[in-house]
This record gives C-alpha cells, sequence and structure tokens, in this order.
C-alpha cells in the first residue's frame, strides 16, 4: 500500500515556480536517533520504501524525483510526496531489511538543489513483527 503526505509551501507574494527534490538514504547522528526513541537502530542496508513527488493524490498515478510546483501569489501551494513500501518487490529485487527490525531510511523533501535547504524528512521504520506495517 502507498502511503501519500501531503506538504505545502509557505504563502508567497510573488508568483513563480518551486522545484521540490525527494532523497532517500542517509543517516541520522546518534543524538538524533536517541532524541526519537531510536537509539538501538541502524541504517537499513537497502531502502525500505521508494518515495516521489506528485500533484495528484491518486497514489497509483506517476511520480517524479523533482517536481516543478507552481506558486500563486497568496496562495498555499502543495505538493504530495508518496511512500511506496513494495516498490523494491515490484522490480524483483529482495527487500532485505523490511522483516528486519530497528532499522530505518531517511526519506527528504527539500528545496531546490541545496542539499541543507528547506525541506522536511521523514524517519520510515522497519516494520514491528508485533503489530505489522511501517513505523513513521
Amino acid at each position: 500500500m502507498v502511503l501519500s503526505l501531503q506538504i505545502g509551501t509557505d504563502v508567497r507574494a510573488t508568483a513563480g515556480s518551486l522545484e521540490l527534490i525527494v532523497d532517500v538514504g542517509g543517516e541520522l547522528d546518534k543524538a538524533a536517533l536517541a532524541s526519537l526513541g531510536l537509539a538501538k537502530w541502524r541504517v537499513a542496508k537497502e531502502p525500505l520504501v521508494a518515495a516521489g513527488l506528485s500533484r495528484s493524490s491518486v497514489c497509483s498515478g506517476p511520480v517524479e524525483s523533482r517536481l516543478a510546483v507552481p506558486i500563486e501569489p497568496g496562495v498555499v501551494s502543495g505538493a504530495f510526496v508518496h511512500f511506496d513500501p513494495n516498490a523494491r518487490r515490484k522490480a524483483d529485487k529482495p527487500n532485505v531489511d523490511t522483516a528486519t527490525a530497528e532499522t530505518y531510511t531517511l526519506v527528504r523533501v527539500r528545496q531546490g538543489d541545496t542539499k541543507r535547504g528547506p525541506g522536511i524528512t521523514y524517519v520510515v521504520c522497519a516494520a514491528d513483527p508485533k503489530v505489522g506495517g511501517h513505523r513513521a
């Protein structure tokens, strides 16, 4: 099942376009993991999810790793980030870590080409064998 979350821009005074980019991967430092209650967790060997962006909430539609979002003055513009935990199975690749507890994958949605620019980071955690599904 694909999970879609809506994200919004801040209100802008002028019209234009904003480029959003989604990156999968990376690692949190020990302090960040501890602050989230994930002190013993480690990065998954293979990403737990694939992620993409679109202007639609439709989960089965096409997604992009880069998306231009039109901006209208005085209006909050939005997009959707889609998380697909089954993408690796669809690509006929073994999903090594999805059954391994205490692993995570980072998904970062950022503005423009700067690695440290404005954005949001999601920590996607492996399924808990006791309850099934993904934790976020």
